[in-house]
């Protein structure tokens, strides 16, 4: 649907008219839809009606003088209907207000008051809320009516979903007695809503051999992140990782060992650090709502983007996983040994001479043989790199194509997060000299 910055999309008008006063006076009181009477079906000139959307003037509570008075320029009229191919853009919060207007002899004799109500009907016609009957306001500078749209809408543009249809009868009484009703049926489109989110990195949990261990069977979830619709209208959340978000892996393995110099016992145990760097990737986002989980496989390009449905008021939560590529190379894990040491101890003796007037000392060379363990330990893993993902909303239905070139979408602010977590004892400093033989995932 093209959407451009003023005008109505679909609009059905229907006016009947009777001799029967309703309504309240230029300002007057409200009464409820029900007093209105039947009216017998006439044929008007439509185009003398003057409906047109102006925007607000130095007064944001009042239409501007200025603005096009011909409002069918792009109408079709048949059959006592009026169907406008434009649809009403509401501007920004905070921004000029817009204003449905028309003038106080739009239909020949004078409209001395006016009353609208107001329903509306989602896509498959159903209603959406209560109908509410209002007075409409009334400009004495310009002579002419007004409704501000934004009074449609109670919680604020970008509640206005161009999925639904706005339904307005607006009751008007003339000087001379003579009472119209039209209906009108129109489509409003609001700024897309701001989607709120925040995002929590998650620590590791347990040993760095039982972490290396989850991420092998099933990837790990690296961050959590929430986003909420603020709206009462549904929209497309779209995302996607930004670049290729790749995560060192960093294990410390523990090395015992012992040393021995000649005949003399063995030393030890002592203990080296080695280190083998692997790699991680943001692989997957895991969509959890009320209802159930879905797991999106993520992909690079500029056109790799998933589409999460947002309803009115709805929060979620988004588990970006990361996991090593089909192709990583796995680390065998290193194999202890048990290694036999062998040594000679001096065992001094001595022993009273024969009569016993002496004692008689020497020294005896006694072997000793010992089997040590040594082996290897997961001492700690190191996870560095950065969490980048793009992110953009958009109105329900539209084609990636519609998206991309950026109609019916507002991109959101790109996030960007430094990672660094560490597991019990992991090396600080990575020298040559003790790097493992094999770079990769243990």
């Amino acid at each position: 649907m093209r959407i451009l910055g003023v005008g109505l999309v679909l609009v059905t008008m229907t006016i009947a008219m009777a001799g029967c006063l309703v309504g309240g006076k230029k300002g007057g009181s409200t009464r409820n839809p029900s007093e209105a009477p039947a009216g017998d079906s006439r044929e008007i000139d439509f185009r003398k009606f003057g409906l047109r959307v102006l925007p607000a003037g130095d007064d944001p509570h009042v239409p501007s003088g200025n603005g096009a008075a011909d409002a069918l320029a792009d109408v079709s009229v048949a059959a006592g209907e009026i169907t406008f191919k434009k649809s009403i853009a509401l501007p920004e919060p905070g921004k000029s207000r817009l204003f449905l207007v028309w003038d106080e002899d739009a239909l020949g004799s004078s409209i001395h008051n006016a009353h609208y109500t107001h329903r509306i009907l989602d896509s498959r016609n159903r209603p959406k809320g209560e109908p509410s009957r209002e007075g409409v306001s009334y400009d004495s500078t310009h002579r002419r009516w007004f409704i501000p749209l934004a009074a449609l809408l109670p919680g604020g543009e970008m509640d206005a979903d161009p999925a639904d249809s706005q339904l307005l009868t607006l009751d008007l009484q003339h000087s001379d007695g003579r009472r119209t009703q039209v209906e009108l049926r129109f489509k409003l489109v609001g700024p897309l809503p701001l989607i709120q989110s925040r995002i929590r990195v998650e620590s590791i949990q347990g040993t760095a051999k039982q972490w290396m261990k989850e991420i092998a069977s099933a990837g790990w979830v690296l961050a959590t992140e929430e986003f909420r619709n603020p709206s009462q209208r549904a929209v497309e959340l779209w995302l996607r990782k930004d670049g290729a978000n790749r995560f060192d892996v960093i294990s410390t393995l523990a090395n015992s060992f012992h040393t021995q110099v000649g005949n003399a016992p063995p030393s030890g145990p002592f203990v080296r650090d080695f280190w083998s760097k692997g790699a991680l990737f943001l692989t997957a986002a895991r969509i959890l709502r009320s209802e159930g989980a879905e797991e999106l496989a993520l992909a690079t390009g500029e056109r790799s983007w998933i589409r999460v449905l947002l309803r009115p008021q709805e929060r979620i939560a988004v588990e970006w996983k990361v996991s090593a590529l089909p192709d990583a190379t796995v680390c065998p894990w290193p194999v202890g040994e048990d290694r036999l040491f062998s040594w000679t101890v001096i065992q001094h003796s001595t022993r009273p001479c024969p009569g016993g007037s002496c004692t008689i000392n020497w020294d005896q060379l006694i072997p000793v043989s010992q089997v040590m363990r040594e082996g290897w330990a997961y001492e700690g893993v190191r996870l560095e790199g950065t969490l980048s993902r793009e992110a953009m909303v958009s109105e329900v239905s539209l084609s990636s194509e519609e998206v991309h070139a950026g109609r019916g979408s507002l991109k959101l602010a790109p996030l960007s997060v430094p990672v660094g977590l560490g597991a019990e004892r992991a090396m600080q400093e990575f020298p040559e000299d003790q790097a493992w033989s094999c770079m990769g995932l243990f």
